[in-house]
């Protein structure tokens, strides 16, 4: 499969079903998929290669869109602080280092209380910028069942796959995703660390919904320990 082939070596601190899920809910594994959030209207029709991808977001940016690019559906106003080019954007790989970086910073910033788990968290302010709204529109439980469904758990008994890990001193960030079970109920606990605006959009590309199972997300996630792990190319390390 072409997308467990990409994740595994360009967003190699996530668990791949993590990163499957996210592109799964938010470009359903298109590439050159474009979602137009403000500024530019409607877009009619979706790039259908590399070149009319980035010809287009162009051409949006130009007239004062904000956009969201690629298998991650970066948002353009991250662009400068990911390092990120259009042309990349549209890249497979830098997309997802691209995915990857907001993620964790997502994860580190999403603290250890509030809705539901820590990893559904940073879901949530994946798609928002916070840590709670992805909980209220929907995309957090969107996320959860393709989660769930990548690991072929969404009817598992609850456990807690945190384990064997090691924690270093440092910095943290989280090489996360060794888990390989469902995820429990989302609990409403109010948040104490609610993050920054990161990709503050709002699913443009809209998700095949024919592919989501509808039932509620399974099993909650305690526990978890947070690892750090730097890569050659990572260049992010200040968040």
């Amino acid at each position: 499969m072409l997308e467990a082939i990409i994740t595994s070596s360009c967003s190699p601190d996530i668990h791949p079903a993590i990163v499957n899920a996210i592109v799964k809910t938010e470009s359903g594994f298109n590439p050159f998929a474009i979602g137009v959030n403000r500024g530019a209207g409607y877009l009619a029709k979706q790039p259908t290669s590399y070149d009319e991808a980035v010809s287009v977001a162009k051409q949006l940016l130009a007239n004062g869109a904000d956009i969201d690019m690629g298998l991650g559906q970066i948002n353009s106003a991250n662009m400068k602080w990911l390092n990120l080019t259009v042309e990349q954007a549209f890249h497979p790989c830098s997309n997802l280092k691209a995915l990857q970086t907001v993620y964790l910073h997502c994860y580190d910033k999403a603290g250890a209380n509030g809705n539901g788990t820590r990893m559904q968290r940073a879901w949530s302010c994946y798609n928002t910028g916070n840590a709670q709204k992805g909980f209220s529109n929907g995309y957090v439980a969107k996320v959860t069942n393709n989660y769930n469904a990548l690991l072929g758990y969404a009817n598992a008994s609850p456990k807690n796959p945190y384990q064997n890990t090691q924690q270093i001193t440092y910095q943290q960030y989280d090489v996360v995703g060794r888990s390989t079970n469902a995820i429990d109920s989302i609990q409403n606990i109010s948040a104490t660390q609610v993050p920054n605006d990161v990709q503050n959009a709002n699913m443009g590309v809209s998700v095949r919904s024919d592919d989501i199972p509808q039932q509620p997300p399974v099993s909650e996630l305690t526990n978890e320990t947070p690892v750090k792990v730097f890569h050659g190319w990572d260049v992010f390390r200040d968040f």
